[in-house]
């Protein structure tokens, strides 16, 4: 899975308006694609 790590403020530009992002982390390495 993943955790959460934090917040990017206005981070991308979608639709003309700023919005914030979340940062996560990996934390289950053994996952592999399409899992």
């Amino acid at each position: 899975g993943f955790t959460v790590e934090g917040y990017a403020r206005d981070y991308l530009l979608i639709d003309g308006e700023w919005r914030d992002h979340v940062l996560t982390s990996l934390t289950n390495t053994k996952l592999s694609p399409g899992d």
